[in-house]
């Protein structure tokens, strides 16, 4: 009987040790939101990274994830002309890199 004690305490602590040394802390995150063509965007940042939000989807901050953001949200230009369909994509974008550095300063507390 005491040697199944022993062996439960022994368990129990070692479960217990294990918890506390596995449990990690989620980074802490910073989000902002804005509106884009009439439809609301989420921008995140943790120490490591910066996503774009929208729509339960989340898009990396590089230049394939806008453009993914952008078709996404169905406001690129939808014009005859491509040459301002592109102007419209990159202007959007810019915007949308612009709002991701804000949402960076505000998280890196410049």
């Amino acid at each position: 009987m005491l040697k199944k004690v022993s062996y439960l305490s022994l368990a129990i602590a070692v479960i217990f040790a294990l918890t506390l040394v596995s449990c990690e802390e989620d980074p802490e995150e910073t989000c902002g939101f804005d509106d884009f063509c009439e439809v609301e965007i989420t921008s995140c940042c943790t120490d490591e990274t910066c996503v774009y939000k929208y729509n339960g989807k989340e898009y990396a901050d590089t230049e394939a994830g806008r453009k993914q953001l952008i078709d996404d949200i169905g406001c690129s230009a939808t014009a005859i002309d491509f040459k301002s369909a592109q102007e419209d994509d990159a202007e959007m974008e810019r915007q949308l890199k612009a709002f991701l550095e804000r949402v960076r300063d505000e998280h890196l507390g410049n």
